[in-house]
């Protein structure tokens, strides 16, 4: 033990033919009952060490209060089931699989941003930043409903209360605004699918968006549109100044 590692042997040589007489001990015997006493104890605690020993009950503490408080509202046996289904096991890999995941999404090619139960913007990843010239710093805490253009406020609002009640939308189209530079060129559209986010004890805590720029389609189809309408008005137009137009397939 440390104990016992710490004891500094002295005085007069162990003499081996030595023997307790039954009324004194000798030091080598009253040593070795020492020893015995206390092989198995350790060193006093730092106070760093107890201060982290402190810490780690308030953690399990609140830990044990959160699951009963989650036990209130869920069947024992359903509780167990979620948090069966969690194979995380340790603080050091929760980091890390946190920090991938965070990794992961703000590296996307997609744009990929959160929205809390407040409203606010709580994740903001980097293609969605490019597409709208509104960086990160600047989106996280903002009310979602006014980076959104107002022809599709409705809508995004409609989408957002039914996800925050765990009912997901999917491919449901939108306008975002643009900022700085990127204001000239019109607001960015998108199909986003709705994702609710959930804890462990499966309480919603947020929404996540998972979108696709069709900007450019959008574009493309609307010049279409435009271009479609004005040659229905010319061949429509009873003007006598225009020749007759007429047209047939190939049949």
């Amino acid at each position: 033990s440390h104990t016992a590692a710490e004891i500094q042997w002295g005085g007069a040589k162990h003499e081996p033919g030595d023997r307790d007489d039954g009324r004194n001990m000798h030091p080598r015997s009253s040593f070795k009952a020492f020893l015995e006493v206390v092989k198995t104890r350790c060193l006093p605690w730092k106070d760093y060490e107890m201060d982290a020993i402190h810490s780690l009950q308030l953690i399990l503490r609140n830990a044990s209060s959160k699951k009963r408080d989650a036990g209130k509202d869920l069947e024992g046996v359903e509780t167990q089931a979620k948090l069966s289904t969690v194979k995380i096991d340790g603080a050091l890999e929760l980091e890390a699989v946190t920090s991938e995941m965070v990794r992961l999404i703000e590296t996307a090619l997609v744009p990929i941003f959160a929205v809390g139960m407040d409203g606010l913007v709580s994740g903001w990843n980097t293609m969605i930043a490019d597409l709208t010239g509104l960086p990160v710093n600047k989106a996280m805490g903002v009310n979602f409903l006014s980076l959104v253009e107002d022809s599709s406020a409705d809508a995004v609002s409609n989408m957002l209360e039914l996800a925050l009640k765990g009912k997901e939308e999917h491919n449901v189209h939108f306008e975002i605004k643009t900022h700085g530079p990127s204001s000239e060129s019109g607001p960015i559209s998108l199909i986003v699918n709705a994702c609710s986010s959930q804890d462990v004890w499966g309480n919603i805590v947020g929404v996540c968006f998972v979108a696709q720029d069709i900007t450019t389609q959008k574009r493309v189809m609307d010049k279409f549109t435009r271009i479609e309408g004005d040659y229905q008005a010319i061949v429509q137009n009873p003007n006598l100044l225009i020749p007759p137009i007429f047209g047939t397939d190939e049949f």
